[in-house]
């Protein structure tokens, strides 16, 4: 019996926690034709903003700068947690 899903009251603090100290992620994305893209990606979470490592070149900085969002999953390898969270664009650091 799989147990009742968390309540969106702890579902916050679980996924801010995950934030705080986990540092990989997956991102995925979309091309201009709709075809998915996910890969790994460190990231760090600063409080306020999840900022992602990768080339600005890459298949994912492309997708991400053309439509500014991107779907987030961070997971607790110890529990088998996840927090997913859609997540826009907010700048680019070069």
């Amino acid at each position: 019996m799989s147990p009742a899903p968390r309540s969106r009251a702890q579902r916050k603090p679980d996924t801010l926690a995950l934030l705080r100290t986990e540092v990989d992620c997956w991102v995925a994305s979309a091309d201009e034709m709709g075809n998915a893209h996910l890969v790994p990606l460190s990231h760090y979470w600063d409080g306020a903003a999840l900022v992602l490592a990768t080339p600005r070149s890459s298949p994912t900085a492309t997708n991400l700068l053309r439509d500014r969002v991107a779907r987030i999953e961070i997971e607790d390898a110890r529990k088998s947690e996840l927090g997913i969270r859609d997540a826009g664009l907010r700048g680019v650091i070069d």
